[in-house]
């Protein structure tokens, strides 16, 4: 029995003994590493580069073993919401094809992590005129007369830039009036041929390609009454005219001075556009008729 009894004392030594110094050697081991100072910060969204438009806005976040607090900074143009915490907003600038490097520290009270970077290139604004992709040629009102209600060109003084500027003259008497712009392969003038090609879709222009956009974002132009209050609306498209349904600043009253509006083209399919920019007038909303100015009248987007 005592023989036996060795035996297993034996056999314990060989088995047990090993593991439980094993066992105490993780604890240690453990403990000692929760002494260290945290792991290099893993972020969200995975770098090392991530590209954003002008103006638009990305969380980041961070993660890291045994990290009681993260630091951030900002080398380059843009913005961060916080300088601390697991998670701040990058805000990009307005203004395009600029880069700027994020990066977070994780820290513990044994001290700081390795720094983790992400690179943000913001995309290249660019910008086509409406000149450069399409001309006035689709003139209209209620009369069927349009010629006789509207009166376009040139002028060189008081425009908002160099070297001249957009009038118009809207005369009551046609119930409504206004004139599209469109490709140049649609016609030259409104004639039938023309407002067939118009609306059977057959003459868009990509907008996307003749501008060089990677995304066409908005349309932008300015504009001044010559008395002020003279009502008129503006649009891309329409229900009819490709892109469909299009969109409108609605009408607005201009003022005597020149003032910047905007039409938001996101969301638009702009590969084959056909009613480039459009004004109407009406009779009701310019009892007295209407003199107007458009200027620097362009897409706006991102390379």
């Amino acid at each position: 029995m005592k023989n036996a009894q060795g035996t297993i004392e034996n056999r314990l030594s060989l088995y047990v003994i090993p593991w439980l110094m094993m066992l105490m050697a993780g604890v240690a081991g453990c403990q000692e590493k929760a002494k260290e100072a945290p792991e290099s910060p893993v972020v969200s969204p995975e770098g090392p580069e991530i590209t954003m438009k002008p103006g638009e806005t990305q969380p980041i976040r961070a993660n890291a073993a045994r990290a009681t607090r993260y630091v951030w900074t900002l080398q380059g143009k843009g913005q961060l919401s916080s300088s601390e915490g697991p998670a701040t907003l990058f805000a990009a600038p307005e203004e395009g094809g600029s880069m700027a490097i994020v990066t977070v520290t994780a820290h513990n009270e044994h001290g700081d992590s390795p720094p983790t970077a992400i690179t943000i290139n913001i995309r290249a604004t660019t910008s086509a005129s409406l000149e450069s992709l399409g001309i006035p040629a689709g003139w209209m009102s209620g009369n069927g007369q349009p010629a006789s209600v509207i009166q376009m060109n040139t002028v060189a003084v008081q425009c908002h830039s160099d070297p001249g500027c957009l009038r118009f003259r809207y005369t009551v008497g046609g119930g409504w009036a206004g004139i599209y712009w469109w490709p140049l392969d649609c016609g030259e003038s409104g004639i039938d041929v023309a407002w067939n090609r118009v609306r059977s879709g057959s003459c868009g222009i990509d907008v996307l390609r003749a501008g060089n956009f990677s995304a066409v974002e908005r349309f932008t132009f300015w504009a001044r009454g010559e008395r002020g209050e003279e009502t008129i609306e503006f649009k891309i498209g329409s229900p009819d005219v490709a892109p469909i349904p299009g969109r409108s600043t609605g009408r607005v009253s201009l003022k005597p001075t020149w003032e910047r509006y905007q039409i938001d083209l996101q969301d638009i399919d702009m590969s084959k556009v056909i009613g480039l920019f459009l004004w109407t007038a009406t009779d009701q909303d310019n009892p007295n008729g209407a003199v107007f100015y458009l200027d620097d009248i362009r897409f706006e987007g991102v390379k």
